[in-house]
């Protein structure tokens, strides 16, 4: 159907135009006008929707009703009334769509000349001024519809131009977020280590707080412990000048064994201080025979002997 109307619109400006009088509706006998089919070359009598309907052509002029012509090839004619488009040939009458679309039977009638006749040829006038507003519309139409066409390309053009500027924004975009997840995933894996490495911190801190404890707690009891032994050696270490005496008196000698009493404080339950403090003084005590009798009384103490 699209392509039928496009070879009329093409059909109609091919046509000439020429002036006319004002197209007249008047029959046969109504004040001049030509008996049907007065002057056409192909008359056609049809049987349309229950009707009859005459088709009278001369050239592209349709006879005795307002309505355009557009000869499509020897015999078939495009006709435009007001009831529609009309698609003849020698036996039959097309129409497309409205209440009388189908096909329809025809038979062709004897055609007349319009030489000498005034009527056929005022009418032939009229239907060619017709078909020329009939053109004249047409090109309009087609005018407009090409700027439409047109502004509508320019539109589309444009609409893609800014879909592909989209596009190519989107990808960035993409490319971007990739960019900060692989940068998100290190983050992330950075702050796992350095989260396992202060636990393992942390844990080494409280190990030694413990230790730390542990020690400052040693310490402190080993240096209570060697406050009282040297409280208790004090209190019970002889007067220097009594020893002596009593030790000159009766010629006793003091008899030190270093190795024994290294041996003795080996297996004796003290602290490791206290231990090694007086491991310290009898080692002393070895070569300095005037330490025996100080050095054998803080181990008694020690020993509770």
């Amino acid at each position: 159907m699209v392509r039928f109307l496009s070879i009329l619109a093409l059909a109609a400006m091919s046509t000439p135009a020429i002036a006319g009088p004002t197209i007249s509706t008047q029959g046969p006998g109504d004040g001049g006008a030509s008996a049907p089919g007065a002057g056409a070359n192909f008359v056609l009598d049809c049987r349309i929707n229950g009707r009859a309907e005459r088709f009278a052509i001369a050239g592209t002029v349709l006879l005795d009703r307002p309505g355009s012509v557009i000869m499509l090839d020897t015999g078939v004619y495009s006709v435009i009334t007001d009831r529609g488009t009309v698609l003849l040939t020698s036996d039959s009458a097309q129409i497309a769509d409205g209440p009388d679309a189908g096909k329809w039977d025809c038979v062709e009638a004897a055609a007349g000349s319009p030489a000498g006749d005034p009527g056929a040829m005022a009418a032939l006038q009229q239907q060619l001024a017709t078909a020329r507003a009939a053109l004249e519309a047409t090109q309009g139409d087609l005018m407009t519809t090409i700027m439409e066409r047109d502004a509508a390309q320019t539109a589309v053009a444009a609409a893609e131009t800014r879909t592909n500027a989209a596009l190519e924004e989107i990808e960035v975009l993409r490319s971007e977020l990739a960019a900060s997840l692989h940068v998100e995933e290190t983050a992330q894996a950075a702050l796992i280590r350095a989260e396992d490495d202060l636990a393992d911190a942390l844990e080494r801190i409280e190990a030694g707080e413990a230790e730390r404890a542990a020690l400052e707690t040693a310490l402190a009891a080993a240096r209570a412990e060697a406050d009282m032994t040297e409280a208790d050696m004090d209190d019970a270490a002889p007067d220097a000048d009594v020893t002596s005496e009593a030790a000159t008196d009766q010629g006793a000698e003091v008899m030190f064994d270093a190795d024994a009493a290294l041996a003795t404080l080996e297996a004796a339950e003290i602290s490791d201080i206290a231990r090694a403090a007086l491991m310290a003084a009898v080692e002393q005590a070895r070569d300095n025979p005037d330490m025996v009798a100080e050095v054998m009384a803080r181990l008694q103490n020690a020993l509770g002997q």
